[in-house]
């Protein structure tokens, strides 16, 4: 008798110290959801305090085929959070006539209705093109005009930053690629540029095979030096919900074996992403 009545007041205060959060991130409107974007950079790792709800949009390139995949099964077990992981391989916002990811966008808005929207883009972008001060230029316009997309729709966009490339000449434009991304985002609220080189790059600045994950060594990069191993989507997916779980509310109830979304989401294990 005396253990329950311990754990009872444990549980009590628990209650206590959880409601001002959990009311911190309850409202609905997509104003309230935009607001808690600060222009800072994402936190190096999730809030453990609550599991957010909601819907979130992947879009992007092959590096969003990879993303998409570790997040819908890293969130297998958080009750109320779908992914939709619709990456496009050999995509980019420079090639419309092959995917208009502009027009694609606006679809999958309408149709989805997602409550926060995640950008994994720019890797064939930067891989094609030189990043010569004019077309980073442009660019820049090109990824503000997608970014709005959502945003005017009062959907919070998380950007994520392109990882380290093993080319040197190639690992340069994408650099430059990502200081668009960032100046993009401190420019258009509702736009969280997502900081990735802090868990993806040797000192954070500079390629990096692989790491130790909780104690463990585990390779992050695929062979050809551009792509993601299962392993570094999930970091990377670390940082995208430690934005998510600051802007959509917070699920009522931990999540069951029987879960109506856990049942939804597909099993990723057998999704390989592919080559750009």
């Amino acid at each position: 008798m005396r253990t329950l009545i311990f754990f009872g007041a444990l549980f009590l205060i628990g209650l206590a110290l959880f409601v001002p959060l959990g009311n911190a991130q309850s409202a609905p409107a997509s104003e309230s959801r935009l607001s808690r974007l600060a222009p800072a950079a994402v936190p190096p790792s999730p809030a453990a305090a609550f599991k957010p709800s909601g819907a979130l949009l992947v879009v992007g390139d092959s590096l969003a085929v990879g993303l998409g995949a570790a997040l819908t099964q890293d969130v297998r077990n958080w009750p109320g959070l779908k992914v939709w992981a619709q990456g496009k391989t050999s995509s980019g916002l420079c090639s419309p006539r092959f995917y208009n990811w502009d027009k694609k966008l606006a679809e999958l808005i309408q149709t989805r209705r997602p409550d926060a929207v995640v950008v994994h883009v720019g890797g064939n972008d930067a891989y094609i093109h030189p990043a010569s001060p004019n077309w980073l230029a442009d660019y820049a316009q090109k990824l503000k005009r997608f970014v709005r997309i959502a945003v005017d729709q009062g959907l919070p966009v998380f950007l994520v930053q392109l990882p380290p490339m093993k080319s040197a000449d190639y690992h340069r434009r994408v650099a430059a690629v990502n200081q668009v991304m960032k100046t993009v985002c401190q420019e258009t609220p509702g736009c969280q540029f997502v900081e990735t080189w802090s868990v993806m790059a040797e000192n954070g600045q500079n390629f990096m095979a692989g790491r130790k994950v909780a104690g463990k060594y585990q390779s992050l990069r695929a062979k050809d030096g551009h792509h993601l191993t299962f392993a570094g989507y999930q970091l990377v997916g670390g940082r995208v919900l430690a934005g998510v779980t600051r802007v959509l509310p917070a699920s009522p109830a931990p999540a069951g074996p029987s879960s109506p979304t856990t049942a939804a989401l597909p099993d990723p294990a057998r999704r390989k992403p592919s080559a750009h």
